[in-house]
C-alpha cells in the first residue's frame, strides 16, 4: 500500500484547505476530506491501480515508438492484462445495472429485492466522494491513454476534448474502484482465522493496525468457496496461502472471502457472482437441487401480505413470523365461525402444529413466486435484443433460484420437525 505521489499531494492540499475552512467556520466535520479519510484504504488502493495502469500504457506506447522505457515488471503487466474489463464489471456488478433491473420499478424482469436495492443505493453514495477525489487528483497527462486501446486526445475542440477527457477519467476511476471492490481482502498480520466477528464489508474500514486491506496480484485470482481448502495470512510483506486439507491433482485452490459473501445477495453485490455449484456439506430441502448449494448463513427476506417482511434462513424462522401466522390463523378461524375480528394475537404465542403447517404453506407459496420470477428473467434474457443485459439477467435468475432453494430448505426442515413432533 504505497500510493502514488499525486494522491498524497492532493490529500495534503485538501487537508490544508480544510484547515483554513475550519478556522473560518469551526465546523468542518462533514467536509469532503472526512470522506477521503473514511474511505482512505479504498482511495489509496484505487490510486495504486490507476498508477499501475498508467505505467503499463506508458510502456506500451514507448515500445510502439521503439523508445527506451523504464522497466515495468512483466508479471505485473500480465496481471493487469488478465483483470476484468470495464464491460465485464458493468455486466456483473449490480451497482452498474439499470435502476429498473435492481428495484423492479419497470415491467422488466428484475431483482426486486429490498436488501440488495438498499445496498446499491448506499454504495452509490459511498463511492461519490472517492470518485470525486480520485478524478481531481489524477494528473492531467494520464488522461490521454483512454480506455483499452482507444486513446482519447484533445484534437481541436477544447470543450468537446475536455468532456472526452472527463469521461475517460471517470471510466478509469470507476474501473479501478471495481478492481478494489472485487479483488481486495482484509488480511491479518498473523495466521489467525479470518472467520472472526469483524465485519468484512468492502465499504467499511477495519481500523486495527494488524488488519490491513490489501490487493495482491495473482493471489486475488483465487476463487471463493464456502468450504475452502486453503487459508491465507500475511507474513511481513508476503502473502502466504496454505492448504487446510489434502488436495487431489489439478484440484482448484479456494479460499473463503469472508462475511461479505453471506447471504447470497451479498456475493452478487460485492463480487458479481452467485453460487451455482453443489457441495457435499450443503443442506437442501428439495430433492432436485439443480446444482445450487444451500448453507445455513443464506438468509432471505420474504414478504407476506404485500407489506410484512421477515428474514428466514434454511434452519431458522423468526418469532415475528410465528406471531404473524398465528394472527392469520386466528382471523381465519373467526371468519369460519362467523365471528367479528377480535384483538391482535398476544405477544406470547405458543407454536402449534397448525401454525407450523401454515408457515410451511406460506413458504411454499413464496418459493412458487420466486420460481415464476426466475422463469420470467430467464425468458427476458433469451429474448432481449440488448446483448449487454444477458449476463445481468442470468445473475438475477441465479439469485432468484438461490433464494427459492433457501426458502424450500426452510420449509422442508420445518415440515420434518412437525412430522417428528
Amino acid at each position: 500500500d504505497d500510493p502514488p505521489q499525486w494522491l498524497l499531494d492532493y490529500q495534503k492540499q485538501q487537508q490544508q484547505e480544510e484547515g483554513s475552512e475550519e478556522e473560518e467556520t469551526n465546523n468542518s466535520g462533514s467536509s469532503s476530506i472526512s470522506s477521503v479519510q473514511i474511505q482512505n484504504w479504498v482511495t489509496r488502493l484505487a490510486a495504486c491501480v490507476v498508477e499501475m495502469r498508467h505505467q503499463q500504457k506508458q510502456q506500451q506506447q514507448q515500445q510502439q515508438q521503439k523508445a527506451p522505457s523504464a522497466h515495468h515488471d512483466q508479471a505485473m503487466q500480465t496481471w493487469l492484462r488478465l483483470l476484468p474489463s470495464q464491460t465485464s464489471f458493468r455486466e456483473c456488478l449490480p451497482i452498474h445495472w439499470p435502476e429498473s433491473l435492481v428495484s423492479g420499478s419497470s415491467e422488466l424482469s428484475s431483482v426486486d429485492y429490498r436488501p440488495l436495492e438498499l445496498a446499491v443505493d448506499a454504495a452509490h453514495f459511498a463511492r461519490a466522494p472517492v470518485m470525486y477525489d480520485l478524478m481531481e487528483a489524477i494528473p492531467s497527462h494520464y488522461h490521454g491513454h483512454g480506455d483499452g486501446n482507444n486513446g482519447l486526445e484533445n484534437d481541436g475542440d477544447d470543450d468537446e476534448g475536455s468532456m472526452m477527457m472527463m469521461a475517460t477519467r471517470e471510466r478509469i476511476v470507476e474501473w479501478a474502484l471495481d478492481v478494489v471492490q472485487t479483488r481486495s481482502c482484509r488480511c491479518s498480520s498473523s495466521r489467525e482465522s479470518l472467520d472472526d466477528d469483524d465485519d468484512d464489508d468492502n465499504n467499511k474500514v477495519d481500523e486495527e493496525e494488524e488488519n490491513l486491506r490489501v490487493l495482491v496480484p495473482v493471489f486475488d485470482m483465487i476463487n471463493h468457496s464456502p468450504e475452502p481448502n486453503a487459508e491465507f495470512f500475511r507474513e511481513g510483506d508476503r502473502m502466504t496461502v496454505k492448504a487446510t486439507s489434502d488436495m487431489d491433482a489439478n484440484e482448484q485452490v479456494c479460499i473463503h472471502y469472508g462475511k461479505s459473501t453471506v447471504p447470497a445477495w451479498k456475493r452478487l453485490f460485492s463480487y458479481g457472482f452467485c453460487d451455482t455449484g453443489g457441495s457435499s456439506n450443503s443442506i437442501s430441502g428439495d430433492d432436485d437441487d439443480g446444482g445450487f448449494a444451500v448453507y445455513e448463513d443464506d438468509a432471505v427476506e420474504i414478504v407476506l401480505g404485500d407489506r410484512f417482511r421477515f428474514e428466514i434462513s434454511p434452519t431458522e424462522i423468526p418469532g415475528e413470523l410465528i406471531g404473524y401466522q398465528a394472527q392469520q390463523q386466528m382471523q381465519k378461524n373467526r371468519a369460519d365461525d362467523g365471528a367479528d375480528d377480535g384483538d391482535d394475537v398476544p405477544a406470547d404465542v405458543e407454536f402449534t402444529p397448525e401454525i407450523g403447517r401454515g408457515i410451511v404453506d406460506q413458504l411454499t407459496m413464496v418459493a412458487s413466486g420466486l420460481e415464476r420470477k426466475r422463469d420470467d428473467v430467464a425468458n427476458a434474457a433469451a429474448t432481449s435484443e440488448d446483448a449487454s443485459m444477458a449476463t445481468p439477467l442470468k445473475l438475477v435468475a441465479d439469485l432468484h433460484e438461490s433464494h427459492r432453494r433457501t426458502v424450500l430448505t426452510c420449509a422442508g426442515g420445518l415440515r420434518e420437525y412437525l412430522q417428528e413432533e
